[in-house]
């Protein structure tokens, strides 16, 4: 038994799926739906059990575990259908029990074709897995054909419930259907990928663990909740803790296992180097070695532990690939070498492949490629020799994307060959014959069967391929593997066994102890006392159900003495009641139970919304009053923060805000709680209104300012708030914001920090009396940056006492060096602000970061037909066909409607043709695209303008005066659509503000004698 990751992997899935059975099979009094359930998930179990037998032996027997697994998957399927007939009412009897006959027989008989079909295969080895296999393509597509047809079989039943039933049952068809897609479906289409190579082998093994396991658990959860079965709560502690360490092994595993593949590479290629280079090193598990001369093009062997010759004709075009490769890296001009390289036929796709990238690094697009060329590979051998071209050619049609030129290359070698069948087959295939580079693992299976790993050394005059026992690879594995082994069998020992022991006497005596008291008490018995083991939370109810016996035994007693003594007793609780109701007065109960609720409402306003995306958002909120009510210990103060995202122009945007209402406690809550609700307002309406999503961002932040101010201005300035409210273009990474005295905003942009530059000022929110526009900041993220936004509190820090006087830190750029120390981190640099000093303010900080993580920026080029229309295009404006010109564009512009060169193309053709409408529409595409682009902005309002849409060319332009306040020329040009639009009112006052910004303008006059005259003509 040698164990690799692949056996790690399945005894994860079976130590829970095995758990899972166990517990089915242990609920007392199972429905039907319960026993169906769990005879399911018995076959599952058991065809893990086969994937880790598999895995762990190196023996061609275990080829065979296919028949457990193709039996297991047609049954476990079967009763997955029968399951859904019963749950959560069975259906007719008669119905349920042909059913089950139909089905056991259908799955016995393909399991017997599937067995005769595959007895006398050939045994092969697949070297991605590490596993024994039948050498049965047919047989296995067969089988997969049948496995397509029983997931419909059991998908049927639980679509027909999930319609049919109502409420409660509904939910508990629709969880646990998901469950099984979770857990059965999406691995079993991992699966087919992994045997095509569309992706690993181990990507598969670890897919199949992760989603067996959660899909296995949900449905647990799912069907304790809605099924009515008796379980007990033990078994729920067991499965949540299973789930949970099972899932963080394999989550641990895999990485550690990849490190591990890559130290047997590095070390048996630096001993095959050592080999080669030392004549005495001749370890146990070499078996050859062999020497491929680059210029005769003859192999010979140097060393063969073998009886037989090992290197076999057909590797010699692997051995060209490898010089081939060889010279490629070695070439200083690579693409002038492909030009002038002699290649044999079968090299040329590859040739194809690369010249279409020539200056990207060899390795890298390699590596890029592995995948494509490997499924691709798959595609084409799986293909029947009869008539193979006639279905190997709509394949090679097909775009096959990253690898399309050797696609292309094979297609019309595949046209231009006389050959058919098997030959034409091996044709095609020799051109996706393995290009190896030095130090890459190479798998191979010889005549005689035996199996090695292979690495190429690159020596001169030739290369040299060090071949060693596979054998090795299992030893070297083995170890590693092992040990998690032992760990997952020490989990479950811990789980079954001492689970028992520990909840025993923690959890399950002292609840028993605890019923049996209140049964007592409900008979009459009040004189039942609990004995208390453990001082932790049933020891505390415990007790509190002691202390309550007590008390209604006293009240009993108090009562036979109200009835005696009742007139005494009534003066005497008088003066008691006196004395507490004083003593309650004297308490702050009421204040921290107000506390408490305010803290309760204002928890949810303060939320980040935003899913994972090029823009991520995080943030620290930290009160300064701290409170306890009753057992919750609380804070409460005036900062909050927040981040949405919402969808602007159709364009998703990524809003945040970061706020610090005026006064402490109670009143600072109060100005948060006022701010989160009107905000969460204005989202919820940004979301369900067509009309506010059609504003441009400048505009819906204006917007959202003046709403709030509006808000908290009513309050006459007994409430003010401080905050940064901003929008990020996460296609752009633009950043529009306003700051109403708020602390500055800080730029974290290759390691180092610095404040973001703010042109406008504004007061507080809610301060009367404030006169003047609003206006915007701009900033151009990108990737990579940090943006910081927070309150005074990360600046107001206690540094220590002088003289019996706090010194409180006065230098705000501290906060610059903590955001530098901590390297853009939102804790670490929490972190180091608590280790300056004591928080003497509220703290909240908002972190903002664009494609840190390298999130794929959506990239449009023009490639193939498109860039032969474009170069096209501009031979015909170079001749001067402009409307020609114009026209090819627009069909490139159709194919790639992201590519934001093309619209200011073509909106500079259509302002030179006149066509000002399309020229409007274009560069309002571009500034879409680009919104940074101040200047295309105002090319969209004049185009609009000069089309007489003088409200589309007004809203550009009040985006242009939003963002560029002191602007004159944009004044004046509104001042001019607002006298067309007939708006004398705010015509006149973007006059007035261009003739304030500049006096001396040669257009003010002109503009101000027109307006005098449209006055004239209205009055």
């Amino acid at each position: 038994m040698l164990h690799t990751y692949y056996s790690v992997a399945a005894l994860n899935f079976v130590a829970f799926a095995a758990f899972f059975t166990v517990f089915l099979f242990s609920v007392p009094r199972k429905s039907r739906a319960t026993w169906n359930l769990a005879i399911a998930f018995l076959f599952y179990t058991s065809m893990g059990v086969a994937y880790f037998f598999s895995a762990a032996y190196d023996d061609p027997t275990l080829a065979f575990h296919r028949w457990q697994t193709v039996l297991g998957t047609f049954f476990g399927c079967l009763f997955l259908a029968l399951f859904f007939l019963s749950f959560p009412k069975p259906v007719r009897g008669w119905i349920y029990w042909l059913f089950l006959g139909i089905g056991s027989v259908l799955s016995i008989l393909l399991t017997a074709n599937f067995a005769w079909q595959t007895l006398e295969s050939e045994r092969i080895f697949h070297f991605e897995g590490h596993y024994w296999d039948f050498a049965a393509e047919k047989a296995s597509l067969f089988v997969a054909i049948w496995i397509l047809g029983y997931i419909i079989l059991y998908t049927i039943p639980a679509v027909y419930r999930m319609i049919r039933e109502k409420g409660l049952a509904r939910i508990g068809v629709i969880g646990t259907f998901a469950g099984f897609v979770i857990a059965v479906i999406v691995p079993a289409l991992a699966n087919a990928l992994s045997r095509d190579g569309a992706i690993d082998r181990g990507v598969f093994q670890t897919l199949w663990v992760l989603l067996g396991v959660l899909g296995l658990f949900w449905i647990l959860i799912v069907f304790v909740s809605t099924s009515g079965e008796k379980t007990n709560l033990l078994s729920r502690i067991f499965a949540i803790s299973l789930a949970t360490t099972l899932l963080a092994i394999q989550a641990i595993s895999y990485p550690v296992f990849q490190e591990k593949e890559k130290d047997f590479d590095k070390i048996y290629y630096e001993r095959a180097q050592r080999i080669l280079s030392e004549e005495d090193q001749r370890p146990p598990e070499l078996l050859y070695i062999s020497h491929y001369d680059s210029g005769s093009r003859n192999i010979s062997i140097d060393f063969t532990a073998l009886d037989e010759r090992p290197v076999q004709s057909a590797w010699g075009q692997e051995y060209l690939n490898a010089a081939f490769r060889r010279s490629l890296l070695e070439a200083k001009d690579r693409e002038g070498f492909l030009r002038r390289a002699y290649l044999e036929e079968f090299q040329k796709g590859y040739m194809a492949l690369l010249m279409r990238q020539p200056e990207r690094p060899l390795d890298e697009l390699w590596s890029a490629t592995v995948t494509d060329r490997a499924y691709f590979k798959s595609k084409i051998r799986k293909l029947p020799d009869e008539d193979f071209r006639a279905k190997v050619l709509p394949l090679l049609a097909k775009d096959q994307g990253a690898i399309e030129p050797l696609a292309s290359v094979i297609e019309q070698s595949v046209q231009r060959s006389k050959l058919e069948g098997a030959e034409l087959k091996e044709l095609a295939l020799s051109y996706l014959t393995p290009m190896y580079g030095k130090g890459e693992r190479i798998y191979r299976r010889l005549d005689n069967g035996q199996r090695v790993i292979a690495y190429l050394v690159y020596r001169a005059g030739g290369i040299h391929e060090v071949a060693f026992d596979y054998l090795s690879y299992r030893h070297f594995m083995h170890p590693r593997a092992n040990s998690f082994i032992i760990v997952i069998l020490s989990i479950l020992a811990v789980v079954i066994i001492g689970y028992p022991l520990f909840f025993y006497t923690a959890l399950l005596k002292p609840l028993h102890s605890l019923l049996s008291g209140v049964r007592r008490v409900n008979e009459g018995d009040l004189d039942v006392e609990l004995r208390v083991g453990v001082e932790d939370e049933l020891g505390f109810l415990a007790r509190s159900f002691n202390d309550m016996v007590r008390s209604i035994r006293g009240a009993r007693k108090e009562l036979r003495d109200y009835a005696d003594k009742l007139e005494e007793k009534v003066q005497e609780r008088t003066k008691e009641l006196e004395e507490t109701l004083k003593s309650v007065r004297e308490l702050k109960h009421q204040q921290d139970g107000d506390y408490f609720l305010t803290s309760l409402l204002i928890k949810p306003l303060g939320t980040n919304t935003v899913p994972e995306g090029p823009v991520s958002v995080d943030f620290i909120l930290k009160q300064k009053k701290a409170f306890e009510f009753k057992h919750w210990k609380e804070r409460i103060g005036g900062d909050l923060c927040g981040a949405h995202r919402i969808y602007l122009q159709g364009r998703p945007f990524t809003f945040f805000f970061n706020v610090d209402a005026m006064g402490k406690s109670m009143q600072g809550a109060s100005g948060a709680l006022v701010l989160g609700s009107v905000m969460e307002s204005i989202i919820e309406r940004t979301r369900m209104s067509p009309v506010e999503r059609d504003r441009f961002p400048e505009k819906w932040l204006k917007n959202t300012f003046i709403e709030l101010h509006t808000v908290f201005e009513s309050f006459e300035g007994s409430m003010l708030i401080s905050g940064i409210f901003g929008l990020v273009d996460e296609g752009s990474g633009l950043v529009y914001f306003i700051n109403a005295e708020h602390p500055t905003a800080v730029l974290y942009r290759n390691k180092g920090a610095s404040f973001v530059e703010e042109k406008n000022y504004y007061r507080k929110l809610g301060t009367t009396g404030v006169e003047g526009g609003i206006h915007l900041e701009t900033l151009q993220l990108q990737a990579g940056d940090v943006l910081f936004v927070g309150s005074d509190g990360k600046d107001d820090i206690v540094l220590g006492e002088k003289d019996g006087h706090r010194i409180i830190n006065e230098d705000e750029t501290k906060f610059l060096k903590h955001v530098e120390k901590g390297e853009g981190d939102l804790e670490a640099i929490f972190h180091l602000i608590q280790n300056t000093g004591e928080l003497m303010d509220d703290f909240s900080l908002l972190r903002l970061g664009y494609r840190e993580e390298d999130w794929p920026a959506k990239a449009a080029v023009l490639s193939g037909e498109n860039k032969e229309k474009y170069l096209k295009a501009r031979d015909l404006e170079q001749s001067g066909d402009l409307q020609g010109a114009l026209e090819l564009l627009e069909t490139v512009a159709s194919d790639a409607p992201d590519l934001d060169p093309l619209y200011r193309k073509m909106a500079s053709l259509a302002t030179r043709l006149g066509q000002y409408w399309k020229a409007a529409i274009y560069s309002e595409r571009y500034a879409l695209l680009r919104p940074e682009d101040e200047e295309m902005i105002f090319a969209s309002a004049s185009f609009y303008r000069k089309a007489g849409e003088f409200e589309k060319a007004a809203d550009f332009a009040e985006r242009l005066r939003l963002r560029k306040p002191e602007d004159p020329h944009v004044h004046l040009f509104l001042a001019d659509i607002y006298m067309r639009l007939k708006n004398l009112g705010r015509a006149q006052r973007m006059l007035e503000t261009a003739e304030r910004l500049d006096p001396g303008g040669e257009r003010n006059e002109k503009i101000r004698e027109k307006l005098q005259e449209l006055k004239a003509s209205a009055g």
